[in-house]
């Protein structure tokens, strides 16, 4: 993965999964974003953003995407193992078709590629409870299979 080198709160992260053919780790790319300074106010744009997502699913072709705010996850209760759920959230027809038992309804579509789940256009802010609310509403009717 990547660090952007700045303290708590700013730090910016991105992590791929690469070759991988298990059940429990797909090959993915999650972006976890500062939620706090310059650096969030300056990354944490939904038009930004869904181009970054969009260029890496186009160029990589992905089966899981996520893009989240770093305290996002904190405030969130994940009841299956290796779930994760964004504020962006992207999934391949593929991963769709082989591992997805239930989940809500797609917010946007990608041509040719997947689905995703978008909590917000808003600047999202894990400080707002829609924002979290929304997000613990994804997970949970989301289900995969392991």
């Amino acid at each position: 993965g990547f660090w952007n080198g700045y303290p708590d709160g700013e730090i910016t992260s991105i992590r791929f999964t690469c070759g991988s053919s298990s059940n429990r780790v797909p090959n993915s790319v999650v972006i976890n974003l500062p939620y706090e300074g310059k650096a969030a106010v300056e990354l944490i744009q939904y038009p930004i953003l869904k181009n970054t997502i969009t260029s890496l699913i186009e160029i990589w072709n992905p089966e899981r995407a996520v893009i989240q705010p770093s305290l996002a996850d904190s405030k969130v209760t994940f009841t299956t193992p290796f779930l994760e759920i964004g504020w962006m959230t992207y999934f391949s027809k593929e991963y769709q078709e082989s591992h997805l038992v239930r989940h809500p309804c797609f917010d946007e579509k990608m041509e040719g590629y997947g689905d995703f789940l978008i909590t917000t256009k808003e600047l999202f802010s894990s400080d707002n409870p829609s924002h979290i609310a929304r997000l613990q509403e994804y997970v949970n009717q989301t289900e995969f299979k392991i």
